[in-house]
Order: structure tokens, then C-alpha cells, then sequence
């Protein structure tokens, strides 16, 4: 007998209904329609647990304006680190991860330690994609939120 194949916990098709090239097409397809959008908001981390919250409010707040895609937190200097949430959200499915540096200026944590954290995590998951994305002050619109700021207090 086959195997059933789900999506969002409905059954798809038994295997055996399939020719096995059939079945090979359709999990191909199946697989990249359940791909997950990933974020890893990664902090430098502080000893405060008030900067913390902060990060995981931050994370709470854009997962519910995106509820389709999975958003995790990950600190250089403190847990969780980049790896551990990196391998969280593999056990969700996702294959490809952003990870947006919560850091403004770039200073050595950018130029140096981010770049090979996300080469060692590139050698051991080779299949999976990390994309690392800019920092804050190199974002769209940042310079344009500050003057805002400004300009309204």
C-alpha cells in the first residue's frame, strides 16, 4: 500500500495512485508551494532582559502583520544564538532563511563575525538558503523614518 502525502494536514493522494514519475512531479511541486518564508532578527544582545523583550516584541508585532511567514529571534551575544534558531526553523520546513542584521552602523559584528557565522552555517546546511540581508542604515526609507522622527517631536 502507499503512503499518504499531506498539505496543511489534508491528504493529498496515496502514493500508489501515481505513476512514479507522476508522484516524483507532484512532491516537487508540493514542496516548493510549502516552502515558508523565514526572518531571523538577529540582535547583538544584552544582559537587560528589557532589550530582549524588546527584540521578541519586535518579532511578535511583524509576524502578525505577516502571518505567512515565520519570523525568529537569534542574538550574537546571547540565546538564543543564530544556530539555534536557524535550526528551529528547519524543524518548521523552511529551506530558505533571511537573516536582517538589527544593528545600525557597520562595525565589526557586520564586517566580520555576522559574514562567518552565515559561512559556517552555509558548510554544514548546504541545501539550506540563508540570504543575509542589509543592515538598518543601508535599508529603503531609513534615513527618510529618522528625518520623520524628527521633524514630528
Amino acid at each position: 500500500a502507499g503512503y499518504p502525502h499531506f498539505r496543511k494536514d489534508k491528504v493529498l493522494f496515496q502514493s500508489q495512485d501515481l505513476a512514479p514519475a507522476q508522484r516524483d512531479e507532484l512532491l516537487r511541486q508540493l514542496s516548493d508551494s510549502n516552502k515558508v518564508s523565514a526572518v531571523i532578527l538577529l540582535a547583538h544582545g544584552s544582559p537587560d532582559p528589557e532589550a530582549a523583550q524588546e527584540t521578541h516584541e519586535l518579532r511578535d508585532a511583524l509576524s502578525a502583520l505577516r502571518p505567512d511567514w515565520r519570523f525568529d529571534v537569534a542574538f550574537l551575544n546571547h540565546e538564543p544564538k543564530l544556530d539555534h534558531a536557524v535550526e528551529s526553523l528547519m524543524t518548521m520546513g523552511c529551506t530558505h532563511i533571511r537573516i536582517l542584521p538589527l544593528l545600525v552602523f557597520k562595525g565589526k559584528h557586520l564586517r566580520e563575525d555576522i559574514p562567518a557565522l552565515v559561512s559556517t552555517l552555509r558548510s554544514r546546511l548546504p541545501k539550506l538558503q540563508l540570504e543575509l540581508q542589509p543592515h538598518l542604515s543601508q535599508l529603503p526609507g531609513f534615513r527618510e523614518i529618522l528625518l520623520r522622527t524628527l521633524e514630528n517631536s
